[in-house]
């Protein structure tokens, strides 16, 4: 449906695909699993919790009739429990794992955005969701290190 209103030749991406760039790759992934340090995924860390939290409020706390009328925000729960269920599946495989999740969980972004409206602090759901935004940036700037390797200048 997406191709066919976008006008993008569906046949024509697909025939791009390198099936050897494709094999190569899953050969990679396979050789690294197997000869690599013992990888481990944490399903449990502060992102995937956020999106449980927010998958389950949204299902069980917004009246259906709201929800029916917001389809971006279904559209972008759907995305975000299936990026949940992929990592869950496919932890045994941690590089292909992230990958897959992460596809479908860009969209989480919009669902913790899309969400603000139906929160009851009415004036404040913006105020709520810069907190959790900062909550989310001061775990991955300070205890995760995620953003050490954008270090602007290195001081001593």
């Amino acid at each position: 449906l997406f191709f066919a209103v976008a006008k993008i030749p569906l046949f024509d991406v697909v025939n791009q695909v390198n099936p050897e760039l494709l094999a190569g790759k899953l050969k990679g992934y396979d050789y690294v699993q197997k000869h690599s340090i013992d990888m481990k995924i944490n399903i449990f860390n502060a992102l995937y919790i956020a999106n449980i939290l927010c998958i389950v409020y949204i299902l069980f706390i917004i009246p259906v009739a709201k929800l029916k009328e917001d389809g971006k925000l279904i559209f972008f729960t759907k995305c975000s429990i299936l990026s949940v269920l992929l990592l869950s599946v496919f932890s045994g495989v941690p590089l292909i794992a992230f990958r897959i999740s992460e596809l479908f969980g860009i969209l989480s972004l919009f669902m913790f955005a899309g969400v603000v409206k139906y929160l009851p602090f009415e004036r404040l759901n913006i105020v709520v969701l810069l907190i959790i935004a900062g909550v989310f940036f001061y775990i991955n700037f300070f205890h995760n290190n995620l953003l050490a390797p954008y270090h602007f200048a290195h001081f001593k």
